[in-house]
């Protein structure tokens, strides 16, 4: 990892729909461009990321999707699918004046990624993807339902499925924890954003992070955004359709030079989708 360094440019940019997006430059102003895409939806960025960069090589670009991190308005679905943050992405690049960049992105921050190089294949120079996800239901219910990636940490699972009692939850838990999150009282919404965001955090390294499920768990209010945009996305976005045109897309991304690191222990995006 590289030093942390203060951006040298940030700011707010109005894509529409009463959305800002909020963006910081790191690095070398008149070098190599790369735009880094956060995963969730809605998991914002940290703003280490930038030290996954040389400073003195890369013109780093950290943002946050709508609804997430700093962009505003906080958590909001609204005017929130595929096509908005594609849209965003574009209206990115041509706001700070890049005629190609380099796309980094996991995890969500990959299909993201793919969904823009498919549409702008001329804008990109290259791609670099961890732990690859295709935008489809299946892999979405992986992590939401039981018989997926609880079978590694079921005790971590309880806690969010239980939630949901379980005369209501016989056909799944993507509606209730839904309804909850977009329609729930402010306490009710907290409650369901913070144990999957316990749940989900669980499940993101291989050695758990305790210190990180406790801030979740002392911050409830910044656990909304990752919990309500990621269902939004289930209930209003995700498709079987979306990996079958993720995966057809090899002519339009065949000048694209493509790397994808992936780990073999990865229990949110199995490793399978890597070799898809």
């Amino acid at each position: 990892m590289y030093p942390q360094t203060d951006p040298y440019d940030s700011g707010y940019l109005d894509v529409g729909d009463g959305h800002e997006l909020y963006y910081a430059q790191y690095g070398n102003p008149n070098g190599e461009a790369a735009v880094y895409v956060h995963g969730g939806p809605g998991g914002g960025c940290s703003y280490n990321e930038q030290r996954y960069f040389d400073p003195h090589y890369f013109r780093v670009i950290l943002f946050d999707q709508r609804g997430a991190g700093k962009s505003k308005p906080y958590a909001c679905t609204d005017h929130n699918s595929i096509r908005h943050l594609v849209n965003d992405l574009e209206m990115l690049r041509h706001h700070l004046d890049i005629a190609r960049w380099n796309l980094v992105g996991g995890s969500w921050g990959s299909a993201l990624s793919l969904f823009y190089a498919l549409e702008h294949p001329q804008f990109v120079k290259r791609m670099l993807l961890r732990g690859i996800f295709l935008a489809d239901l299946e892999g979405s219910l992986h992590i939401i339902e039981d018989g997926g990636a609880n079978r590694y940490r079921d005790d971590y699972f309880a806690q969010y499925r239980d939630l949901v009692p379980e005369d209501e939850r016989q056909q799944g838990l993507v509606r209730p924890y839904y309804r909850l999150l977009t329609q729930g009282t402010e306490e009710q919404a907290l409650e369901a954003a913070t144990r999957f965001h316990l749940w989900d955090k669980a499940i993101a390294n291989y050695n758990i992070d305790q210190q990180g499920l406790t801030e979740i768990a002392n911050n409830r209010e910044d656990n909304l955004a990752i919990s309500r945009l990621f269902f939004h996305f289930v209930v209003n976005e995700y498709s079987a359709d979306n990996k079958i045109h993720l995966l057809s897309g090899q002519d339009t991304l065949k000048d694209i030079p493509l790397d994808i690191v992936h780990g073999q222990e990865d229990y949110i995006c199995p490793v399978a989708n890597a070799g898809a």
